[in-house]
């Protein structure tokens, strides 16, 4: 069991890319899959680096999304108490681009899921009885890059270097947010009227909601 991470690495990087590529209608490139399970036991992280998903046919050699790194940690513990919470002890995003495009005619390049996917049925008094105990101590976005051209409603949008520190409680109803959220440039036009301009915007939210 020790030896799982590393000895089923490759394995594990052909089932995750296997896995997306299924269930999406556009190219996957997936650069690198870093499992650490018992160096910071009961931790363990998966780290993704160079992740792109890049459009096909209207939108073939645009890159939607290109993922520097993406990485991932939970307490596992946690698992096998869901009454408890699940407890996500980080989840970090960092120097990522993003384009999204919309076509005159409508078409948009982020409409990926694949329509071959099976349609689930699911117990509707089930999910109205069942509640989500989650908690992400740390969310950390870095350098998030975003782009956005709407050909059909002539609006045009513009992220440079979006940073977030954040955190997220969930509890049933219960909604606790708490994030500081910056940005180094916000361009957005609409028409021909510009309403931003490399804008510098800085944010902050402490929000507690229920939504029961």
């Amino acid at each position: 069991m020790l030896v799982l991470p590393g000895l089923y690495k490759d394995d594990i990087y052909k089932l995750v890319k296997q896995e997306i590529e299924q269930n999406i209608e556009a190219k996957v490139e997936l650069g690198d899959l870093q499992i650490s399970f018992f160096k910071n036991f009961p931790k363990p992280s998966i780290t993704i680096n160079d992740f792109i998903i890049s459009g096909i046919d209207h939108f073939e050699g645009t890159e939607l999304v290109h993922i520097g790194e993406a990485v991932a940690q939970i307490n596992i513990l946690s698992l096998f108490n869901i009454e408890e919470g699940i407890s996500i002890t980080k989840i970090g995003l960092e120097d990522t681009d993003i384009d999204i495009r919309v076509l005159k005619d409508g078409k948009t390049n982020y409409d990926i899921v694949s329509t071959s996917i099976p349609s689930e049925k699911y117990d509707e008094e089930a999910i109205e009885e069942s509640t989500l105990n989650l908690e992400l101590k740390a969310l950390s976005i870095k350098n998030i890059n975003v782009k956005y051209k709407d050909e059909e409603s002539a609006i045009y949008a513009n992220i440079k270097n979006l940073n977030t520190n954040g955190f997220i409680k969930i509890k049933g109803n219960e909604y606790l947010v708490e994030s500081i959220s910056s940005i180094e440039a916000f361009s957005l036009e609409y028409g021909d009227i510009t309403y931003l301009n490399n804008s510098k915007i800085e944010a902050s939210i402490n929000c507690l909601a229920d939504l029961g």
